[in-house]
């Protein structure tokens, strides 16, 4: 695994001393790490832009945040399809004729059973079927990975109330999608999956198995763990954007475990070159060499 940057250091000393401190991140180390070639440093980058343009700096303010999940309109086209089927059309506009059209398959293939949830600003479309993260998900399980077209994404917006309203309309989609059992969640994807989980348990419903790859932990995201059979936490000693970035500020202990219990696990992934970063959880090296692969065969 790749060693933590220069940038990625200085912007973690930021954030920690931030916590007492209420200081600013600098604009220049800011426009670093969000030309950096490491991920994890892009990553640190635009938690570090998020700050900036809460506080409306107005240089920063011109900038957008990235979002690398979805434009507005596939957004649109997610929340108004999942409408459709949810039985409340009638508060969305006119659908289109290829809205119209659109219905999921009838005859799912009832193997599919994987579902992966990305996380904040997700880049490089690493959880889509074609990935090669999907298809080594897909070839070490007997339980197929889900690969229609109405795959469950979100936005990865950092707002607390995005995380929110994706985790209602995740509940919703495995509503529709009973043949889906298990899920591989990175980073605030598994937080995603919490808020989805305390709807699944006011309803009765169960998943089999939840993955959370680096997820931040939180106390503004507390699992209802009625609705998981069993939960593993993998996380990274040398993963610097489950904390401190992703906690702030409603950190949960040191910000990585779970309570271990008889439904639950903590994972700490090691790698052949060292502890892995935000990023490698997700790289079937890292599940190889930690043998992740056993939670979902």
């Amino acid at each position: 695994m790749t060693e933590p940057t220069l940038i990625l250091q200085k912007l973690v000393e930021h954030c920690r001393k931030a916590e007492t401190t209420h200081e600013l991140p600098p604009l220049e180390l800011v426009r670093e790490a969000l030309a950096s070639a490491d991920p994890d440093t892009r990553i640190a980058g635009m938690y570090a832009l998020d700050e900036l343009i809460k506080a409306n700096d107005p240089i920063v303010a011109m900038l957008r945040q990235p979002d690398f999940s979805m434009d507005s309109e596939n957004r649109h086209h997610l929340v108004y399809k999942t409408a459709c089927l949810a039985g409340l059309s009638e508060i969305r506009p006119k659908p289109t004729d290829d809205e119209a059209n659109w219905l999921p398959a009838e005859e799912q293939d009832a193997k599919e059973k994987i579902l992966i949830v990305h996380g904040t600003w997700a880049s490089g479309g690493w959880w889509l079927p074609s990935s090669p993260f999907a298809m080594y998900l897909d070839t070490i399980s007997n339980r197929a990975l889900y690969k229609q077209a109405d795959q469950f994404q979100w936005s990865g917006a950092n707002t607390p109330s995005e995380r929110r309203t994706s985790g209602i309309f995740l509940a919703l989609w495995l509503k529709l999608h009973p043949h889906v059992d298990t899920i591989v969640a990175h980073s605030h994807g598994g937080n995603v999956t919490f808020v989805a989980s305390r709807i699944l348990a006011s309803r009765g419903s169960v998943l089999r198995r939840v993955i959370n790859l680096g997820t931040p932990a939180r106390t503004d995201y507390p699992p209802d763990l009625r609705a998981i059979d069993f939960l593993a936490n993998v996380y990274s000693f040398g993963d610097n954007i489950q904390t401190p970035f992703g906690t702030l500020p409603h950190c949960r202990g040191e910000g990585r475990s779970v309570s271990d219990s008889k439904m639950s696990v903590n994972v700490v992934a090691d790698a052949s070159h060292g502890s892995p970063g935000h990023s490698d959880l997700h790289e079937p090296p890292v599940w190889q060499y930690n043998n992740l692969e056993e939670f979902i065969k």
